[in-house]
């Protein structure tokens, strides 16, 4: 996936999945008439995924499982993904940014080795 196209997503359950993806999550399907489902790391079980773009404690808690290296990346990624914000510090934008805009940063910072520049 292209910088563009992950810069394009739309909050929704296909780019739910593509987030649970990056953070592991295997055997994943996303039907119209279900919500997306799939095995969680280091479980057994087939479960709802997380609704990462619209639920900003989903998001927060998807942040939380990237190791130190990968969080500074994340925080730049946001930083740049948020950077029109209004003339508000990048602190404020950092904290309000959107559960959209957190999985869009997390995707480019998961996906890197995928993402050309």
């Amino acid at each position: 996936m292209t910088r563009d196209e992950i810069m394009a997503l739309e909050a929704g359950a296909e780019t739910d999945a593509l987030v649970a993806q990056a953070l592991g999550w295997t055997q994943l399907k996303v039907m119209p008439w279900i919500a997306p489902r799939g095995i969680a790391p280091g479980d057994i079980n087939n479960t709802e995924i997380p609704r990462f773009t619209s639920n900003v404690g989903a998001a927060y808690r998807a942040e939380e499982t990237l190791d130190p290296p990968s969080q500074r990346e994340f925080g730049d990624n946001l930083s740049a993904i948020t950077r029109d914000g209004l003339g508000m510090t990048v602190h404020w934008r950092l904290a309000h940014a959107s559960p959209l805009e957190r999985c869009k940063a997390l995707l480019l910072t998961l996906a890197l080795d995928d993402v050309s520049p």
